[in-house]
């Protein structure tokens, strides 16, 4: 019962981002649509939901990798590497058919990407090759990332979201640029207030809609943010699952031990040493000074 309420809730949690990201992906392509000369609007939105059917079809996926992650090829020498760390995965009955793919960017992770695509930073293959993890601990990261499962539909979301991802790139970008104005970023810590105000005044003028609209997007850009989080810790704990399942535990707690800094990743780190199990609790058992013998 408890794991249907938890299903439920991250069920919700990840599609209050994923409506945001598909519904304002969509407003901006029908916008800039109706800007651009039918003759050239139509085959590129033709051609946009041709891409969006070969990607739910599982189809193009090495190539979808490849644009929308940055996931190439691995060369040869990465692929030996990793061999030894599948050999152990495969000793542990983690192991499945993926078709492993390498990013250059960031920094030692692995993430599960579409049906049957794994992707690995080359710095973890570094770290495999040179010595800096054991095939046992580049183990734990990959079968953290196996465990999420197949993601069916990433490939096409990350393809239609295109839009979305783009005008939070340039938001982020300019909100970095004037936080060191105090003023605009006082403003943008109080916007619920904004928002409130509009609402209240919009009703008051018989402009309904517009007030509850202007609201309704200040009350995303909260509540869309705590939800990517809430999500990003449902991920986080149901690949642990996984990983204790498969005696990794230990090993991926080494690998986050010298990054945990703060309660959070310290006790993540404890409950992976400690295979899952709840703690004990200690009575404490105060003796006055003078009464022992």
């Amino acid at each position: 019962m408890e794991e249907n309420v938890m299903s439920v809730r991250g069920t919700a949690v990840r599609a209050v981002p994923a409506l945001a990201a598909l519904t304002t992906s969509t407003v901006l392509v029908v916008i800039v649509g109706a800007v651009l000369p039918g003759l050239i609007a139509l085959p590129i939105f033709a051609a946009g939901v041709v891409v969006v059917v070969v990607l739910l079809c599982g189809r193009a996926e090495a190539t979808a990798a490849l644009v929308l992650a940055g996931a190439r090829q691995p060369h040869g020498y990465e692929v030996a590497s990793l061999k030894p760390v599948f050999a152990v995965l495969r000793e542990h009955g983690v192991a499945g058919d993926v078709d492993v793919r390498v990013s250059d960017a960031g920094g030692v992770y692995a993430a599960r990407f579409g049906r049957h695509t794994l992707i690995v930073s080359a710095r973890m293959v570094r770290a495999a090759r040179t010595g800096g993890f054991s095939d046992e601990h580049a183990a734990a990261i990959l079968t953290h990332a196996l465990g999420l499962g197949v993601r069916r539909f990433e490939a096409a979301m990350g393809f239609w979201t295109l839009p979305w991802v783009a005008v939070r790139a340039i938001c982020r970008a300019a909100a970095e640029a004037l936080s060191v104005l105090p003023l605009v970023s006082l403003a943008w810590r109080l916007r619920f207030v904004t928002a409130a105000a509009a609402a209240v005044q919009g009703i008051a003028e018989g402009h309904s809609l517009f007030g509850l609209l202007t609201a309704g997007i200040v009350a995303i850009t909260y509540l869309v943010p705590w939800c990517e989080r809430r999500e990003q810790l449902l991920v986080q704990r149901h690949g642990d699952r996984f990983v204790l399942e498969h005696e990794f535990g230990a090993s991926l707690a080494e690998v986050l031990r010298p990054n945990a800094r703060d309660p959070k990743a310290l006790q993540r780190v404890h409950d992976l040493q400690a295979g899952g199990r709840p703690p004990k609790v200690r009575e404490l058992t105060l003796v006055p000074t003078g009464t022992a013998n």
